[in-house]
């Protein structure tokens, strides 16, 4: 059993979206880990005090953090916690989310190595991930993202129709014109898509 400190933005309350945190947060209680998380807060402000407050609060009885690491703004909370647990001398998971990330690395180099080449672990949740981090120098383990299975109900097909779902923002970074490309070679194939 190990006491372990999440950090990540907990704001299902406000967007009515499960994030992963939450997921893992459940399944490691479910295996026994004590879980405490941070943070819920709405402002970005307060959001990173109740992160740093979080783990220096229980940093002697802390075994892990482990932190959300994006891409986008959020990149500097992991980057602040990071250099908070390494004060503290707490060994810290970075847990990788975000295609964003490969261009962090190349645009901030000193920030990456002080979050990525410090870490107990750095965890992709893709094989994308992990071969933009180790193209980079940082170790990084495959862990791919949690789906509850159950959750879902197994629907037998006789006939396949391809349907494709673009699930990101029309932003540039998600590069939605790829989906469009996507389609019409689909379509070639299958013009019933």
């Amino acid at each position: 059993m190990k006491n372990i400190v999440y950090i990540g933005n907990n704001l299902s309350a406000e967007t009515k979206y499960i994030p992963t945190l939450v997921t893992l947060s459940n399944l490691l209680v479910h295996e026994g880990h004590n879980i405490i998380i941070a943070s819920s807060k709405k402002n970005k402000f307060l959001r990173i005090l109740d992160m740093i407050w979080t783990v220096c609060k229980n940093f002697r009885k802390t075994d892990l953090v482990l932190i959300d690491t994006f891409g986008a703004f959020n990149f500097y909370y992991a980057l602040v916690i990071a250099q908070v647990c390494r004060m503290l001398s707490i060994p810290y998971i970075p847990i990788l989310h975000g295609g964003n990330l490969p261009e962090r690395l190349k645009n901030n180099v000193l920030y990456s190595k002080l979050i990525f080449a410090n870490s107990f672990k750095n965890i992709a949740p893709s094989n994308y991930l992990k071969t933009e981090f180790e193209k980079a120098g940082f170790k990084t383990e495959l862990i791919p993202n949690i789906v509850e299975i159950g959750d879902y109900n197994f629907k037998q097909r006789v006939s396949y129709k391809p349907r494709l779902l673009f699930v990101r923002a029309f932003h540039q970074i998600y590069n939605p014109t790829m989906a469009v490309k996507v389609l019409y070679e689909v379509i070639q194939q299958y013009p019933e898509a």
